[in-house]
């Protein structure tokens, strides 16, 4: 038998080892151009392929941007804004004035609210064993092992500030919307940090206490009698219970009170009343949440559908998937999408494009980017040939590793073709991170509109939202199958 195919790897780092990297370094010319480069100036700027930007100026043949952009400032609410945003331009319109945006703070109110619960309600059923916890389609693990890891990676999320479009249509749904001035920013809701600090250890706590309740090699009462809090005054924090449903409500009492102080009490009416690009003065009276959201965004908010690129090998196209516990209200869907190739999900938006709707989006958003110039391209930043490296990888390959994931969700508003065809060469797209850099203060070329290439769109966009009634007969009749269950670890999140 050959050996060779088993010698053991060399693991030390031996000073002979770093003479000759060292060396290799030393007698290259390239390196000390680009130490010299890189070590007074940001690697990005110096790798900057100037011809990319170039190609990416702004005009498009389709173009449906009218609005100052909104500004999710530093919370990780872009699927919310970017949700919205596919619909405030109509309304705008409709109303003859000069902006429009929905009051995002009073949605996140009850995401966060909800989040809390789905939780909680999420760990009992795992300690408690009526939710199977779902595993990769490639892979097989034990009971315990799915459930264990299930558990960790809800501890890890808890209450956080990311989402799909989905949890949009929960929210609404239940809760309806308002304008911004009904409910306007607070500190807290434009930074999330503290908020979602205090909110993380209630229900962790809270999370504790639902596995000592529930699981038998946990530390239990001797007795058999239910402890329930008593939520008639502010002691009830000291009374320890072993009910679940007394854990959970006890819980929610406190996230609902952090959350009022963070970002106020939402309103149950307001006046609506606006003024129009003409300076008529209009007042449309007192409104509940329901109203507002039943006369301004569609009444079958559900209806709209999650078609992805998932270009995995064990993810095959045509059939659908939703992603366990990936989800901020219990009893409603967890995220589900279609998966679809590339020219299919490309073919839809242009479709959605071409009849004056904008397309909400999800990507990887920061690969390849360049904020303060607001252009997306596949070769935009060339750091191989600075650091004289090959890092290339397949879209499915990044997927594996975590190195790509869905971090940011946007819309698209326009489309350009190549010419005299229907192939698309760039993209128009509305972000949600108002008209200047966060961390450098620096003015976002484009006011925030941004340009995007038609192969950093092949790279990194995996999911894009359409109405079911787009879509074409053999696709909608997809939708009618049973989607397979992916674990609440899958990329697809």
């Amino acid at each position: 038998m050959d050996d060779s195919s088993s010698t053991p790897l060399d693991t030390a780092l031996s000073e002979h080892r770093l003479a000759t990297l060292r060396s290799a370094i030393d007698d290259d010319p390239t390196h000390r151009v680009a130490m010299n480069a890189i070590t007074t100036t940001d690697v990005d700027h110096v790798a900057l392929h100037h011809s990319a930007v170039v190609a990416l100026d702004e005009t498009s043949e389709i173009k449906l941007d009218s609005l100052n952009v909104t500004d999710q400032k530093q919370s990780g609410r872009c699927w919310m804004f970017a949700a919205l945003n596919v619909f405030r331009h109509d309304i705008a319109r409709s109303l003859n004035v000069d902006d429009f945006e929905f009051s995002e703070s009073y949605l996140q109110f009850f995401d966060k609210f909800e989040k809390a619960n789905y939780f909680l309600r999420s760990i009992a059923g795992l300690y408690d064993g009526t939710i199977t916890p779902a595993d990769n389609p490639s892979t097989t693990g034990s009971a315990d092992e799915l459930r264990n890891r299930s558990i960790d990676t809800l501890y890890t999320n808890t209450i956080s500030d990311g989402g799909q479009w989905n949890y949009l249509v929960n929210v609404v749904k239940k809760y309806g919307a308002v304008p911004k001035y009904a409910m306007p920013e607070t500190q807290s809701s434009s930074s999330t940090p503290h908020m979602d600090r205090a909110l993380n250890t209630i229900v962790r706590k809270a999370a504790l206490q639902l596995k000592a309740a529930l699981t038998t090699d946990a530390t239990r009462p001797t007795d058999t009698t239910t402890e329930t809090p008593d939520t008639s005054n502010s002691d009830s924090h000291a009374t320890t219970t072993f009910d679940p449903n007394g854990i959970i409500s006890a819980a929610l009492r406190d996230v609902h009170r952090v959350l009022s102080i963070h970002l106020g009490t939402p309103p149950t009416t307001f006046v609506w009343q606006y003024r129009d690009k003409d300076n008529h003065f209009h007042r449309g009276g007192t409104y509940t949440p329901h109203q507002f959201a039943q006369e301004f965004l569609p009444n079958d908010l559900d209806q709209y559908v999650n078609i992805a690129h998932d270009p995995r090998t064990d993810i095959p196209f045509g059939h659908r998937y939703t992603t366990q516990f990936q989800n901020d209200m219990w009893g409603t869907d967890d995220f589900t999408y279609l998966n679809v190739e590339l020219p299919t999900l490309k073919a839809l938006a242009i479709q959605r494009l071409r009849t004056n709707k904008p397309v909400f989006f999800a990507c990887d958003v920061n690969r390849q980017f360049r904020a303060d110039l607001g252009v997306w391209d596949a070769n935009l930043i060339q750091v191989d040939q600075i650091y004289g490296t090959d890092t290339t990888t397949t879209k499915a390959d990044r997927m594996l590793t975590a190195e790509s994931r869905l971090t940011h969700a946007m819309v698209f508003t326009g489309v350009d073709f190549l010419p005299d065809t229907e192939t698309p060469r760039r993209w128009r797209v509305e972000n949600s991170w108002g008209t200047r850099t966060h961390n450098e203060h620096d003015d976002i070329a484009g006011a925030d509109y941004g340009t995007m290439s038609d192969s950093w769109f092949d790279d990194n966009v995996f999911q894009i939202v359409v109405h079911r009634d787009e879509l074409p007969n053999d696709l909608r009749a997809r939708l009618d199958e049973p989607p397979t269950l992916l674990p609440i670890w899958d990329a697809m999140v």
